[in-house]
């Protein structure tokens, strides 16, 4: 078994889409043409899905790392003490310990994202626009285990190439940070 990462995630998936559009006529024998079309572009639509839960999964779990990281370790970069405010606002709120590292668990993502898109905001345009695609694309990461017995609507569903570009921005704007000394 392989290691998950985003690259062996794209590469999986132009892998699988050309093995789709590779099919002959022969995988379908008892179709029309119309129906041959339609029955690649179901597979393609369900590939392309699967790939972008799993990209957004592994964006997502990078971003809990790395905030709990942050929280952990006493990094003095502008980021890290960012995210421990937002942890320490996020234990009044809810009225947890505030010795308690277990109430950091819970907070949500697009919180994260969102105090990080008003820090960046000033700074730097991209980072920002980053921010909120990644906020954009969280529902569907919500949705999708549930989507044979939706609750709602189909969320935005990212294509895993942009994701990709949008996990390699990630990196360099907040996961790859140098420690500023103070």
């Amino acid at each position: 078994m392989h290691e998950i990462t985003v690259e062996s995630l794209i590469g999986d998936y132009l892998f699988a889409l050309r093995c789709i559009r590779g099919l002959d006529d022969n995988h379908f024998l008892y179709c029309t043409p119309t129906e041959r079309e339609a029955m690649r572009g179901k597979l393609v639509e369900e590939t392309r899905q699967d790939h972008a839960f799993k990209l957004l999964a592994l964006i997502d779990a990078a971003l809990r790392n790395d905030f709990h990281q942050s929280r952990a370790s006493r990094r003095r970069d502008p980021v890290s003490m960012l995210q421990r405010q937002l942890h320490t606002e996020y234990r009044t709120e809810v009225r947890g310990n505030p010795r308690s590292r277990d109430v950091a668990r819970h907070i949500a993502v697009a919180r994260i994202l969102r105090a990080f898109e008003r820090y960046v905001s000033p700074l730097s345009s991209a980072a920002k626009r980053d921010c909120r695609i990644a906020r954009n694309y969280l529902p569907f990461l919500r949705w999708y285990p549930e989507r044979h017995a939706p609750k709602g609507p189909m969320p935005l569903v990212a294509d895993p190439e942009d994701l990709v570009e949008l996990h390699q921005h990630l990196q360099e704007r907040v996961f790859d940070r140098e420690e500023a000394v103070v």
